[in-house]
């Protein structure tokens, strides 16, 4: 089952979601935050639904920004504003659900790592980002007339000095460590670079590794074993 849900928030705009069940609610609830320029429609998010929800699991997808009315823009956003709203997001669902997780991937992870989880049982982060220390690296330009930054990424996207500057504090992981918090548990991308730079200062933490996938965990089979790993992190509460 999926009901579409609309959440204000206190500035006036409207978080748009999907949260779907199986059957009946349940009492255990998984909120996926999406990355940077990535949409609750992704193949990993859609797909987590008839994975999880036979499983006991609930789920919520949620954007950050979308084109309906009063949603959020991407210029518009920053890291801290992606935090408020999974605060938002917690205060809504908190009298809903006995357990709450949250699943971040990339600048998702990063927001998450910025909210205020104490009612979550469980943050997975897969695969965090990492900031840029040099946008020329990521193909993003600034444009002195509109004070706005353009990342030439295919689709072009306008980003406010706000969110350039909070992704751009996650560069160091051994500073951003700093910021995690309660129960978490990490799904890295063996492929990718940001095992490497996380891994000397999360050791206290779950960790595991899909070896053969890249960042967004498209390769085959890699999907699967992400949602296996993360089940299998959830289990362990």
């Amino acid at each position: 089952m999926e009901k579409k849900l609309e959440i204000s928030t206190e500035d006036n705009h409207i978080i748009y979601g999907a949260l779907n069940y199986d059957k009946t609610p349940k009492d255990k609830l998984i909120i996926f935050c999406h990355g940077l320029s990535w949409n609750i429609n992704e193949h990993h998010y859609f797909n987590a639904v008839p994975f999880f929800n036979p499983k006991g699991y609930d789920t919520f997808r949620f954007f950050f920004y979308a084109r309906a009315p009063k949603a959020r823009q991407f210029s518009e956003c920053s890291v801290s504003i992606h935090a408020l709203d999974i605060n938002t997001i917690l205060e809504y669902f908190k009298d809903k659900y006995k357990n709450i997780y949250l699943v971040g991937h990339s600048l998702g992870a990063i927001a998450i790592m910025n909210a205020k989880t104490d009612i979550v049982a469980k943050n997975i982060f897969w695969d965090p980002s990492l900031g840029p220390k040099n946008l020329e690296d990521k193909n993003i330009t600034y444009d002195e007339k509109t004070k706005l930054y353009t990342l030439h990424w295919g689709l072009e996207f306008t980003a406010n000095k706000e969110m350039i500057k909070e992704w751009q504090d996650s560069s160091n992981p051994q500073e951003y460590s700093k910021r995690i918090k309660g129960n978490c548990g990490f799904v890295f991308a063996g492929n990718n670079i940001y095992h490497n730079a996380w891994k000397p200062y999360i050791e206290n933490y779950d960790v595991r590794v899909v070896e053969w996938a890249s960042h967004i965990f498209t390769e085959e089979g890699t999907e699967k074993k992400l949602f296996e790993e993360t089940l299998d992190l959830l289990e362990k509460n």
